[in-house]
């Protein structure tokens, strides 16, 4: 924290899903370090906001199942984002967080049925999320 500057780093792990892909079965996963800068600013003494940028690198697991070749892959992520948050006190050193979120990934990794040549999965140029939290602060 420097003040009105944080710099940010953790780990995003989005949970494996499966996604029916033609005939077959796709399962995904993706683990990624994730690196922000963001700028603070309060709105009065005890609200504040923040808004980020950040880059996440990483790797994407998939699989196929029902496929004639199941063997799993992992490919490079690479995203750049953008991030804001609104902190509002409940009381003394407790609050919630409003936050939202966009990111494009640089690294679109095309998954395809190497015998057919059929598209199973691509990420989308976009994606975004929404969450509510809480926050404690130790002073």
């Amino acid at each position: 924290d420097y003040g009105v500057l944080d710099l940010d780093a953790g780990v995003r792990f989005d949970l494996p899903s499966r996604a029916p892909a033609g005939r077959a079965l796709l399962d995904t996963a993706l683990v990624a370090a994730d690196f922000a800068a963001c700028v603070n600013a309060k709105l009065d003494p005890n609200v504040s906001i923040a808004g980020c940028g950040d880059v996440e690198a990483g790797g994407l697991a998939a699989q196929g199942v029902n496929l004639a070749d199941e063997r799993p892959i992992t490919t490079p992520w690479l995203a750049i984002g953008a991030r804001g948050a609104l902190f509002v006190p409940v009381f003394a050193e407790v609050g919630l967080v409003f936050e939202g979120g966009v990111v494009s990934p640089l690294l679109r990794p095309r998954l395809v049925d190497d015998a057919t040549g059929q598209l199973f999965f691509e990420p989308a140029l976009f994606g975004w999320d929404l969450g509510v939290g809480a926050r404690i602060q130790i002073r």
